[in-house]
């Protein structure tokens, strides 16, 4: 079933903090992937958690880089809305 998708500010915070650390000329399709990332996700969420916070992976690669971001989410309590509420690097 898929969920309307919405984003809390200190998730847009994040991620243009994130973008800003991109090159510019990358920053663009790295914005484009993201999207489609958490837009996916909606369309099928596949329920996970890193100890007791929901989360899913955000990889894309842009040209020949690898990024490997995780955004943490909530579901609404009528279980019709996820909101992002952080998204961040994951450090491997």
């Amino acid at each position: 079933m898929p969920y309307a998708l919405a984003f809390a500010d200190r998730a847009l915070e994040d991620v243009a903090a994130l973008l800003d650390t991109l090159p510019v000329n990358r920053q663009e399709r790295a914005l484009d992937a993201i999207a489609e990332g958490c837009l996916a996700f909606a369309a099928r969420p596949l329920r996970r958690s890193a100890g007791r916070i929901p989360n899913f992976p955000l990889e894309f690669v842009v040209g020949e880089v690898h990024y490997r971001w995780v955004a943490t989410y909530q579901l609404s309590v009528d279980e019709t809305t996820i909101t992002i509420t952080s998204v961040f690097r994951l450090l491997l």
